[in-house]
């Protein structure tokens, strides 16, 4: 709760949001070739910034699911995080979270994904069409110009295991003008 009040004091604080824009650069990702194989990019289209999938799932993802974001603000020479969140997706329906930025998101992303954003994931083909914060996103209206430092890693732990086995990650820079 800490972080999301310093996240909205940073949006106070900072003017002209609604005519804000996005870069995203240096995107990075792992997958874990026992679960998903395919591809995650960058695209540019008239100047707007976006982040696609498209990937296949090989194994059925129950029991808990752990999605991990973390949303860092450059302050000095550093990044620090302003959002470090731990969500279980086979426990918690994202759309109904009782953290409001994750009920925010989840709302924002179902716009751009082809499945559910609560487990359990069958085996198959999914895809998230070129996800982007566009100028009239409620969205930009909470986010202070700057940049950002994104990164988001998921785990499987299967029903009777102990073990998490991790899923994904991913990471990329984000310039909000």
């Amino acid at each position: 709760m800490k972080k999301l009040i310093t996240l909205l004091a940073f949006a106070c604080c900072s003017a002209q949001m609604v005519d804000a824009s996005v870069r995203f650069s240096n995107l990075t990702y792992d997958l874990n070739p026992e679960y998903v194989t395919g591809k995650i990019n960058v695209k540019v289209d008239g100047g707007v910034y976006s982040i696609g999938m498209n990937c296949d799932l090989l194994k059925k993802i129950d029991g808990n699911f752990w999605v991990t974001p973390v949303f860092s603000k450059k302050l000095g020479k550093s990044y620090t995080p302003i959002i470090d969140l731990k969500l279980d997706t086979c426990k918690t329906d994202p759309a109904l979270a009782e953290n409001p930025l994750i009920r925010f998101v989840s709302t924002e992303a179902k716009k751009f994904v082809s499945f559910g954003l609560m487990c359990p994931y069958e085996p198959g083909h999914y895809v998230v069409n070129d996800f982007t914060f566009e100028k009239s996103s409620s969205l930009m209206n909470f986010i202070p110009k700057g940049n950002y430092h994104v990164s988001l890693t998921s785990r499987h732990q299967s029903p009777g295991s102990s073990v998490l086995h991790k899923v994904m990650s991913l990471s990329f820079f984000a310039d909000v003008e």
